[in-house]
């Protein structure tokens, strides 16, 4: 494991990804460097994950079946229980439109410009501006 910030190890990422190979090589990266990680494959397995166990941080996806990232986003707004998780949006698509649909206090990274271990580095610089470690 590479985890040179211990205050990080009990941390649980909630990844929503719809591609396999994608969500697979983000679930890797972010166990190897010591978060716990519960992966979906659309977004209404998402939100059932993120009721029951409550992450600390999301990784949402756009373009998902079933339920797409920006209405998991709005039904985590609509929660209290998860309105406050901190959100990472995942997507290949730079939309302007999207972009604003999404923008409220969320980082937004183009999958196309992160590797697995650029996306690790976002999720602790996001739990360090939203939680102070």
């Amino acid at each position: 494991m590479n985890n040179y910030m211990d205050e990080f190890n009990n941390i649980t990422v909630c990844l929503v990804e719809d591609d396999k190979m994608i969500r697979e090589m983000y679930q890797t990266a972010l166990e190897l460097d010591g978060f716990k990680v519960l992966a979906a494959a659309d977004g209404a397995e998402g939100l059932m994950l993120m009721k029951k166990n409550r992450p600390d941080i999301a990784i949402i996806d756009i373009m998902m079946p079933i339920m797409s990232g920006i209405t998991l986003m709005q039904k985590m707004d609509e929660d209290p229980d998860l309105r406050n998780i901190p959100v990472i949006v995942s997507s290949n698509n730079n939309d302007k439109t999207v972009m604003e649909q999404t923008k409220k206090s969320r980082f937004y990274l183009l999958k196309a410009f992160y590797t697995p271990k650029k996306v690790v580095g976002v999720v602790r610089e996001v739990l360090s501006r939203n939680t102070g470690f």
